[in-house]
């Protein structure tokens, strides 16, 4: 007689639940934005959120030489991450040489061997939490901000806890220290989102500093 573990089976029907639940949201056209496909409401992302008040009006300001290495590396470890631990790696990725892509599969591979020997189950794409954020402006006046963001990783165990794991790309080590703060604001929203909208324990957050390099851009003046 095998006993039942009912934490288990139950931590596996909140899985079901939550990649269900994600499937309603989709990117916009122009990536700034998650919509709610069955209610048709726009969420703002939860990166936008958090640097809102970090380099004013202007932060998103498609001129300036570090968008495009620094956002297109990011988007393509991301990738590259849910890829592997969905097991559907492609031929061939951007951005790097073939070389190093396999050179961090194989970081990953360890990263995986150690979550397993932890007992961890890992969900490696479509986990979007979303939720409703209020938000003070510079008047002091309060707004109610649909937002939402994709997960890196979803982890869980057979004791039902949930872990959120956050892959961040670093160019610089040094800066780590002064970014942890804003990475942990993105990862304490995950967890919000998650434990009101489905009622989980987030048991740890996690961030996996990547350090990338390529060269300073030229900055348009």
């Amino acid at each position: 007689i095998t006993p039942v573990n009912q934490a288990a089976i139950t931590a596996q029907q909140k899985v079901e639940e939550i990649i269900e639940g994600s499937k309603v949201f989709e990117l916009s056209p122009d990536g700034k934005s998650y919509v709610n496909t069955k209610t048709g409401r726009v969420y703002a992302r939860v990166t936008s959120i958090i640097t809102a008040d970090e380099n004013g009006p202007d932060r998103f300001d498609e001129n300036s030489g570090w968008i495009l290495p620094s956002t297109n590396i990011g988007t393509t470890v991301d990738e590259f991450v849910r890829d592997f631990f969905a097991d559907t790696l492609k031929d061939s990725y951007p951005n790097a040489t073939k070389d190093q892509w396999n050179a961090f599969k194989q970081q990953l591979e360890n990263l995986k061997l150690q979550m397993k020997a932890n007992g961890f189950h890992i969900i490696p794409r479509d986990v979007i939490a979303a939720g409703t954020l209020e938000v003070l402006d510079s008047e002091n006046k309060v707004y109610n901000i649909d937002t939402a963001g994709t997960l890196d990783l979803l982890v869980y165990n057979d004791k039902g806890e949930f872990f959120v794991f956050d892959m961040k790309t670093v160019r610089k080590p040094n800066t780590i220290e002064e970014k942890k703060h804003k990475w942990s604001q993105q990862t304490s929203l995950y967890q919000k989102f998650l434990e009101n909208t489905y009622g989980i324990k987030i048991k740890g957050r996690y961030i996996i500093p990547i350090q990338v390099s390529y060269p300073s851009p030229t900055i348009k003046k």
